[in-house]
């Protein structure tokens, strides 16, 4: 990283063994993508009611690009333990930080059902838009999910093929490409 990580624990003490499990964590992301420009981890114990660890992972990257991890307790995970939290959320941050470390190559992995859709509503200053497709639905993504340089050049009107993924509450383009004239 350009700049020294940083580790910050709430309703807990500092813990040396826990900070030292993070930053080999961070190592290796680093081994797989040196260009990260910052880190930040917060490690949250829980409360004294009781539930679970969490751990957020956010890295900066060049090109306005970043990876946000948020890995709150879960049905599927116990995180009774600060370890099994750090490992999920380092295990979900290397898996973004290689996609978007793919797009920062200019690379897309291939994929069998991609849409495509026209630009509906552009917020620049904001830094997302909508995609409406063909059906209808309306597809947010933002300026994370297209090459760099691409947004900032992107009209409202202008057809692109995405590929959608579930978020929070909406879909989501995971990747979005521009497409030019006489492209399919």
């Amino acid at each position: 990283m350009e700049t020294a990580p940083t580790i910050v624990f709430e309703n807990m003490e500092t813990s040396e063994f826990v900070q030292a499990r993070i930053q080999r964590e961070i190592g290796r992301l680093e081994r797989f993508f040196s260009r990260g420009t910052s880190c930040r981890v917060v490690v949250r114990a829980p409360d004294r009611q009781g539930g679970m660890f969490s751990v957020r992972v956010y890295i900066e990257m060049p090109g306005q690009r970043s990876v946000v991890v948020s890995r709150l307790p879960s049905e599927r995970r116990v995180m009774h333990d600060p370890h099994v939290a750090i490992t999920e959320a380092f295990r979900t941050a290397r898996r973004q930080l290689q996609d978007q470390a793919r797009l920062l190559r200019g690379e897309v992995k291939a994929h069998d059902q991609q849409g495509v859709g026209t630009v509906a509503e552009l917020y620049p200053d904001d830094g997302y838009g909508l995609i409406t497709t063909d059906a209808g639905d309306e597809i947010h993504f933002d300026r994370s999910s297209l090459p760099p340089g691409e947004f900032e050049a992107l009209q409202a009107g202008a057809k692109v093929s995405f590929e959608a993924r579930t978020g929070d509450d909406r879909e989501h383009a995971r990747v979005a490409r521009v497409k030019q004239d006489g492209q399919g």
